[in-house]
């Protein structure tokens, strides 16, 4: 997938992605349907504010449908996020090793879980991706835009490998 996202990104122009994380959220009894809470929303802002140069020029916002990421993205930025059902992590392509490495280690850095399940999430970011690259090749052209994406604690971890091989001059090879 990593040779569709380069594709995208180039085709559309795009010259930097921004990669953020949802902010703190409530509990829910639907996951999906779990929302910011006020410490959420001041991580928003604080966000916005400390980091508005890494917003500029922003064309394009893609998010994961669950609530709590549509509702960072439109906390951060003014552009409407669109949103990717596969930047969510409750999808099929979620394997059983993936969800007993995430039981087993919680929120880590992305390092230990390549180190004590090699392999076992590359799907993961794959898929995600492929479901960015199709909605970036269905979004205008970005002309030199940056674009902004929001999703999930761990997995955009691995989405962040993708899109930095896909960024490579080289297109990540080696």
């Amino acid at each position: 997938m990593t040779s569709a996202l380069r594709t995208a990104l180039r085709s559309s122009g795009i010259s930097r992605v921004v990669l953020v994380r949802h902010g703190n959220t409530n509990k829910h009894e639907i996951d999906a349907q779990r929302t910011l809470t006020d410490k959420g929303l001041r991580q928003c802002h604080l966000f916005r504010q400390h980091h508005a140069s890494a917003l500029e020029g922003v064309s394009l916002v893609l998010a994961s449908a669950a609530e709590r990421t549509m509702q960072t993205a439109r906390e951060i930025i003014s552009v409407p996020p669109t949103p990717v059902d596969d930047l969510y992590f409750v999808r099929p392509w979620r394997t059983e090793q993936m969800i007993a490495a995430d039981s087993a280690i919680g929120y880590a850095p992305v390092a230990e879980y390549i180190e004590r399940f090699p392999g076992v999430h590359d799907a993961a970011g794959q898929a995600m991706a492929g479901a960015v690259a199709a909605a970036v090749a269905q979004a205008p052209p970005c002309d030199g835009g940056a674009l902004l994406i929001c999703g999930h604690s761990g997995y955009l971890s691995f989405l962040a490998l993708e899109v930095v091989r896909a960024m490579a001059p080289d297109g990540g090879a080696g």
